[in-house]
């Protein structure tokens, strides 16, 4: 298997790290926590200690919790991703602002829970746009790891429309 892949969870794996019901071995599952769609086999293979990840990979493709997705970008291709990104995050007045604070506050709390004081005090804090759009996307990062990619997804959908929907 070339570590250069990139796997991301199925919306089986993502139900998989709500559930716990296949009873996977612990390392098994800090596998399918790591795989978030972003991170390369040769990464999460260094998070996995005495174990091959290969195998564990495997595993996990064959119960349908994880898919590739292709192979991990050149810097280059991931410095051209992050400049395409302002057209992900539409805006901003200052009603959209507070529009997308809103929404992304209660997104905050409802799916990755009241734990995550931090990124609600950014949130509250934040003026800029530019600021915005890290916080939107580092929020997304998380929900794409913690409960899979379709989460992401839907909360960028959600951020987009309450930006429309202050304009």
């Amino acid at each position: 298997m070339p570590l250069h892949l990139i796997y991301k969870k199925t919306p089986a794996g993502a139900e998989e790290m709500r559930t716990y019901a296949a009873g996977l071995h612990p390392q098994t599952r800090r596998v399918l926590i790591l795989t978030d769609g972003i991170t390369s086999v040769e990464r999460i293979a260094a998070y996995v200690r005495g174990a091959q990840v290969e195998p564990l990979i495997e595993d996990l493709v064959q119960r349908g919790f994880i898919e590739p997705t292709g192979p991990a970008k050149s810097v280059d291709d991931a410095g051209a991703s992050l400049m395409q990104k302002p057209a992900e995050f539409p805006g901003p007045t200052p009603a959209q602002m507070d529009a997308i604070r809103e929404v992304v506050l209660y997104a905050v709390h409802s799916m990755i829970g009241f734990s995550a004081t931090q990124l609600e005090l950014q949130i509250l804090e934040c003026d800029d746009a530019s600021d915005m759009r890290q916080i939107v996307g580092e929020i997304r990062n998380i929900m794409d790891r913690q409960l899979g990619g379709d989460v992401g997804d839907r909360f960028i959908a959600a951020v987009r429309a309450a930006s429309q929907a202050a304009r």
